[in-house]
């Protein structure tokens, strides 16, 4: 590139800042609307806006003023002072912030859930969630698995370790990438300043490891793309990261092109003519397309899991694929992630003519970026994509790391390269830090989940419940009793339910129905009444629609217990023994105590005169805790009549062991003549 052509860029550099930043202030004086990754500091009364400006202002002022900053890179390449310690200072910094402003309050995503699952010893709901759940269950169980404390301290100590683990991998990717210390520090503080960063700050999810991991693969790929390490590294972390969430997937194609970048295969493509290059992808796409439909014809899951192209029956508040909100909402993300995008896009427009991203490590990190960005566009944020932010967060990696390695590229010839990596640091730091605090001041807290719940008021009905769980939790009364009224006028689909299920309790079976198809022409996402109509229609016996209804619940709310048990007891019902079967048990699995799919696999087990199993599965009472004390005589009764008076007698033991009344084995006494229970001795 001439000197002329990359000089005249320089201008372009505070356009795009104060652009930024009159966004950003501009944003937090708004009282609402869809700009919530830009008005943090609108938390923070006047003088959250007037911080914002004064720091917008001075820290250009004192990069222009500042040699060390707006100087070129050195010609002959060098400037070797120490790194690290500077970079041990940034990094210690950086972990000061993590455990300082660790987050207290865990409402604005699930984190009371999986509190909740860890403290209690569930099993992971989500089978992609089993790779990090091992990581926190592991930790809690060395803190000595003791209480909602502890369980907090393991998830904080996971996200806080992501983070060190996560600042040393780009110190180290850092210093193999350049020779000059500013261009090291300018990399290392612009990856480590990114929006994904607040994962770090004892965030508690299950997201801070697949943050490290996709981290991990970004930095290695960039590495041996560059010609500085084997492409060969790239696989574990990769393996690791489609353990941890399946979202992993997106970085197959850039795996792929490293490994076989140098191989006789990538070669070979290479070597082919441009259109020739292009015609390969045909059949590729072509497959992955059938597959893609295949999916969506198939799964409703996976159906319920895509923003719709359109709007249709099960589509929440008018938000479909291009609708204004979602657009919107993914613009939000992007800036949240990285407040730098305008740098980078900046950077692409004005080099576009010189073609400065051919090299491989740019094709590397686009093949990383494109379809990150895909599964961020196209996936539904269930919980609204201001409390879902974290699960797409990944895509974040891929992007600041583009925007800094183009800005730090020597062959980009950027002037002033120093000074715009550095503003969009500041950009960075400025959004992280409020976040961070927000998630710090419990009241804070509060005012952002209120934010986001007017924005997306039916998908927030789950998060507004444990937000009330949280008021209980520290004693705010009065303030529970005020939003317990609000959430009433919010979210009246919850009460028709409830109407609707005490109608069916009472046998009414069509007011019940009416009422569950009011809660979900409101809310087409609710899927309790989804499960609910399908309940409507087993006590009909209509079972083929039964099963329609539940499947569509399973679909919006998959791996829930109530659900799996409905499903069961349809195919039951069907003679489908097998599905039967396996959705009983995926119910217990989920939530041993659901003592109903119990009732229906020993059902299921008599009629295929399955003696050993059904007794399995009546002994497994024995096992569980706050068992009422109906079900362990119900199963002693069944026992009986199979002959098994051992088994009985164990079953009644722990029924005394938990208080039950005594009065009931004398009547099973009275019933089985020839039986007698003998209490164990002291």
């Amino acid at each position: 590139m001439k000197g002329k052509q990359a000089g005249s860029m320089s201008g372009g550099i505070w356009v795009v800042y104060a652009a930024t930043m009159g966004g950003m202030v501009l944003a937090s004086l708004a009282s609402g609307g869809r700009v919530w990754a830009f008005n943090w500091y609108g938390y923070f009364s006047w003088y959250g806006p007037a911080l914002l400006a004064a720091v917008g202002i001075v820290v250009p002022v004192l990069l222009v003023r500042s040699r060390k900053w707006s100087a070129a890179r050195p010609s002959d390449g060098t400037e070797l002072r120490p790194f690290w310690p500077a970079a041990a200072l940034i990094m210690v910094s950086f972990v000061f912030l993590y455990v300082f402003l660790a987050a207290r309050t865990h409402f604005l995503g699930d984190g009371y859930l999986l509190l909740t699952r860890l403290e209690t010893g569930s099993v992971p709901i989500r089978p992609w969630s089993m790779g990090a759940y091992f990581l926190v269950e592991t930790v809690y169980s060395l803190l000595g698995s003791a209480g909602e404390s502890q369980a907090e301290l393991a998830f904080r100590f996971v996200s806080w370790l992501s983070g060190l683990l996560f600042l040393g991998a780009a110190a180290l990717t850092a210093t193999r990438l350049y020779q000059a210390r500013r261009d090291r520090l300018l990399f290392f503080g612009g990856v480590a300043s990114g929006g994904f960063a607040l994962l770090f700050f004892g965030y508690v999810e299950n997201y801070p490891p697949l943050i490290l991991l996709v981290a991990a693969v970004t930095f290695l790929g960039l590495l041996a793309t560059a010609g500085k390490l084997s492409q060969w590294w790239i696989l574990p972390p990769t393996g690791a990261a489609l353990l941890v969430h399946p979202f992993a997937v997106a970085l197959l194609p850039a795996v792929l092109f490293v490994i076989l970048r140098e191989t006789g295969v990538g070669r070979w493509y290479q070597s082919l003519a441009v259109s020739t290059r292009r015609m390969v992808w045909v059949p590729a796409s072509a497959v992955g397309m059938a597959a893609f439909i295949w999916g969506y014809e198939s799964s409703l899951f996976l159906r319920f899991s895509l923003v719709p192209l359109s709007a249709n029956q099960f589509t929440v508040e008018g938000y479909t694929l291009f609708s204004l909100k979602h657009l919107l909402d993914f613009a939000n993300l992007l800036f949240l992630l990285v407040p730098g995008l305008l740098f980078l896009l900046w950077t692409m427009v004005t080099l576009r003519k010189h073609r400065p991203f051919v090299a491989p490590e740019y094709g590397f990190l686009i093949l990383l970026l494109v379809p990150s960005l895909l599964i961020a566009f196209l996936f539904d944020p269930k919980l609204g994509m201001p409390r879902d932010w974290d699960v797409f967060s990944f895509a974040g990696v891929s992007l600041v790391t583009l925007l800094f390695y183009a800005l730090l590229d020597v062959r980009n010839k950027i002037k002033g390269y120093a000074v715009a990596a550095a503003l969009a640091i500041t950009l960075g730091l400025l959004v992280l830090i409020p976040r961070a605090v927000t998630q710090f001041v419990p009241d804070k807290s509060l005012a952002v989940f209120d934010t986001y719940s007017n924005l997306d008021v039916i998908k927030n009905v789950p998060g507004r419940f444990l937000m009330l769980q949280y008021l209980e939790r520290h004693g705010r009364h009065a303030e529970k009793a005020q939003r317990e009224r609000d959430n009433t006028r919010l979210s009246p689909h919850v009460i028709w339910d409830r109407e609707g299920q005490a109608l069916l309790r009472d046998g009414k079976v069509a007011p019940a129905e009416a009422k569950f198809r009011q809660a979900i022409g409101y809310a087409p996402n609710f899927a309790y009444s989804w499960v609910n109509l399908g309940i409507c229609f087993s006590r009909r016996e209509q079972w083929d629609s039964a099963l329609v209804y539940f499947k569509i619940a399973d679909g919006l709310n998959r791996f829930n217990s109530d659900t799996y048990n409905s499903l069961g007891y349809a195919y039951l019902n069907l003679g489908d023994f097998r599905r039967a079967e396996e959705y009983c048990l995926d119910a217990i699995r989920i939530r041993p105590t659901q003592f109903t799919a119990r009732g229906n696999l020993a059902k299921l087990y008599r009629k295929q005169d399955r003696r050993a199993d059904l007794v399995q599965v009546l002994l497994g009472l024995i096992d569980l805790d706050s068992v009422p004390a109906q079900y362990y005589f119900e199963s002693a009764d069944q026992l009986l009549k199979l002959g098994e008076s051992d088994a009985a007698t164990r079953i009644c033991r722990r029924a005394l062991e938990t208080g039950a009344d005594s009065s009931l084995i004398t009547q099973l006494e009275a019933d089985y003549p020839g039986y007698r229970f003998t209490p164990a001795g002291p």
